[in-house]
C-alpha cells in the first residue's frame, strides 16, 4: 500500500475541491493510504473524516501569501499613478493600460482619468475584446500602433514578459505595480526559508506521493521533490504561466520541471502550459459525474413541484445558468439575450433561472438591468447553492454564457438531465460538445444575439431539440462519467 497526501488549497464545496474529495473517497482504499492537507477549515473536512481520510488543518507563510487575492496600492504606487496621470495631461500623450484584470479595475476605481487621454485597455485574451471596463474598451495588443499610443501602464504583478513585448515600439513604459529587485530578493528568501516548516510537517507524514491540487501549489510541489517523493501537479486553471500572478514567480516557473506526472481536465487547459509541461508527463482527465446520481434524483424529485415553488406557470419555456455569478462567467449576456427576446416575442411564456448569486457587485449589476427591463417576474435569481440539481430538472433550455471554462462540469451535468445545451465556443467546452450533434456552439462575438437566435430556433424545432438533448445524455453516459473519470486517476497515481 503507498501513502498519498493531497495538497487542497480549500476543502469547501468549490468545483475543484469537491472534485478532489470524490475522487480521495472513490480510490481504492486497499491500494492507497490517503491523507489530505488544508490551510483552514471546510465543509468538506467531516465528509473526509466520515470515510475516515485524515485531514490536516494547518496553515504556511508561502500557502498564505498566494491566497490573499487583494491587490493593494502602497503609497509609492499611489504618488506614481498621480504622476502619469499629471505628465500625459501636461504634454497631452495617449495613455493605454496593458492587462484587463484585477489591478487595472482597481486602478480605475480609485483614479479620475477623465482629463487625459486614456486610450483603451489592451491585452491578449480575445474573450475580452470588445468588452470595456469603466467604460474603457478593451482592444488586442496589436492594435496598439493603430490608436498611436505613446505612453502605457503595465498594471500586472509579472510585468517582465509584458515589457519585453513593448520594447520594440516607440512607448513610454510605466512600470509601476512591480516590486523592487531588493525587496523581490528579500521575499524570495523569507519564502525558500518558510518552505522548512512544510518540509518538517511532509517528513513527519512521510507519503510515498504528494499530490498538488490547483497552480498555487507549487510549493507542495516543490517540498515533495526535495524529499524525493513522487509528485502530481492537477492544474485545473487556464493561465498563462509566464504572466500567471504568484510568488514567487520564478519559483513557480521551475516548479514545473520537479512534478513527475501533471492532470489537466483538458487539452484546451493542457495548451496553456505545453511550454513548460512536456506530453510525456500530461494527463488529460475530463472531470465525470455520477449518472446514478442523476438517475435517481429525477426518479425522486417531480419538476412540478419546483415549479411551483418558484411560481412558474407550467406553459413557461425555463431557460437556465448554473455558475458563480461574475464578469468570466458573463451572465449579464445572457440577461441581456432574454430581455431582446421577450420585447421581440409576442409569446412570453419564459422564466429565465440564474443560479449561483454571492450578492457581489456585478450580480447587483444584473438584477438592477433586470429590475430597469420591466420583465422581473420572469427572473428567478437564486443564491449559491449546492442543490443545483433541483433546478436542472426543470429546466428546458441550458445555456452557458462564459468567456472562460477549462471544462464546465455543469454543462455535463445539464445533458446528464436530458437538456439542450448553447454553450460558448471557448476553452475546454468544444472538448465536450460536438456542435449540432451534443449541443450547440456559439461565438462570443455579439453573444447575446445568438444566445437569442439560437433559444428561439431550438423551440421552432422541437424534433431537433429533443435530438439534442438525447445525443448529449449519449455523449455523457459514453465519456463524462464519473466511473471513468476515477479510472484514469487512479491509474495515473499507480502507474
Amino acid at each position: 500500500m503507498k501513502k498519498i497526501l493531497f495538497i487542497s488549497h480549500k476543502i469547501n464545496r468549490g468545483g475543484a475541491q469537491l472534485l478532489l474529495k470524490n475522487i480521495i473517497q472513490g480510490l481504492d482504499r486497499s491500494k492507497l493510504d490517503c491523507h489530505v492537507w488544508a490551510p483552514e477549515d471546510g465543509e468538506l473536512k467531516q465528509e473526509y473524516e466520515s470515510s475516515k481520510i485524515p485531514v490536516y488543518i494547518k496553515d504556511f507563510a508561502i500557502d498564505q501569501i498566494n491566497r490573499e487575492q487583494a491587490i493593494k496600492f502602497n503609497d509609492d504606487i499611489l504618488k506614481q499613478v498621480k504622476k502619469v496621470i499629471s505628465e500625459c495631461k501636461k504634454h497631452r500623450k495617449k495613455l493605454a493600460i496593458r492587462c484587463a484584470g484585477t489591478i487595472t479595475t482597481k486602478l480605475l476605481n480609485e483614479f479620475d482619468f477623465s482629463e487625459i487621454d486614456l486610450v483603451g485597455i489592451f491585452d491578449n485574451n480575445p474573450a475580452l475584446f470588445g468588452r470595456d471596463i469603466n467604460g474603457y474598451k478593451i482592444y488586442p495588443v496589436n492594435e496598439l500602433d493603430k490608436l498611436n499610443v505613446n505612453s502605457i501602464i503595465i498594471a500586472h504583478a509579472q510585468p517582465e514578459f509584458l515589457k519585453r513585448e513593448l520594447q520594440a515600439k516607440k512607448i513610454k513604459i510605466y512600470n509601476i505595480f512591480s516590486e523592487s529587485k531588493f525587496k523581490k530578493f528579500q521575499k524570495s528568501v523569507n519564502y525558500l526559508v518558510n518552505l522548512l516548516k512544510p518540509a518538517s510537517f511532509f517528513a513527519q507524514i512521510n507519503p510515498d506521493i504528494v499530490f498538488a491540487n490547483n497552480a498555487i501549489s507549487f510549493w507542495a510541489v516543490i517540498v515533495g521533490k526535495l524529499l524525493g517523493k513522487k509528485t502530481i501537479w492537477a492544474i485545473h486553471e487556464a493561465f498563462e504561466p509566464k504572466t500567471f500572478r504568484v510568488f514567487p514567480h520564478f519559483l513557480y516557473l521551475q516548479s514545473f520541471k520537479f512534478a513527475d506526472k501533471f492532470i489537466f481536465p483538458s487539452k484546451a487547459t493542457y495548451d496553456y502550459y505545453k511550454d513548460f509541461v512536456p506530453a510525456s508527463k500530461a494527463n488529460i482527465i475530463y472531470n465525470g459525474i455520477d449518472i446514478n446520481c442523476i438517475e435517481e434524483y429525477k426518479s425522486l424529485n417531480f419538476p412540478i413541484d419546483t415549479r411551483r415553488e418558484l411560481n412558474i406557470p407550467d406553459n413557461h419555456v425555463i431557460v437556465c445558468n448554473v455558475g458563480t455569478m461574475d464578469e468570466i462567467k458573463g451572465q449579464i449576456y445572457l440577461i441581456k439575450a432574454a430581455i431582446n427576446l421577450l420585447n421581440s416575442s409576442d409569446n412570453k411564456n419564459f422564466a429565465f433561472i440564474i443560479v449561483g448569486d454571492p450578492n457581489n457587485e456585478y450580480s447587483q449589476n444584473i438584477k438592477l438591468l433586470i429590475e430597469e427591463s420591466g420583465f422581473k417576474s420572469h427572473f428567478r435569481i437564486i443564491p449559491v447553492t449546492n442543490n443545483v440539481y433541483k433546478f436542472l430538472n426543470i429546466t428546458d433550455i441550458y445555456i452557458t454564457s462564459s468567456f472562460k471554462e477549462t471544462f464546465c462540469i455543469a454543462n455535463i451535468e445539464a445533458m446528464a438531465f436530458n437538456k439542450p445545451v448553447i454553450a460558448t465556443n471557448v476553452c475546454g467546452i468544444p472538448e465536450t460538445i460536438e456542435h449540432n450533434n451534443t449541443g450547440i456552439l456559439i461565438s462570443l462575438t455579439n453573444m447575446e444575439k445568438h444566445i437569442e437566435e439560437n433559444i428561439k430556433w431550438l423551440l421552432e424545432n422541437p424534433k431537433v431539440m429533443d435530438k439534442l438533448a438525447q445525443n448529449a445524455y449519449e455523449n455523457v453516459l459514453n465519456n463524462f462519467t464519473f466511473k471513468k473519470s476515477l479510472e484514469k486517476y487512479e491509474k495515473t497515481i499507480l502507474s
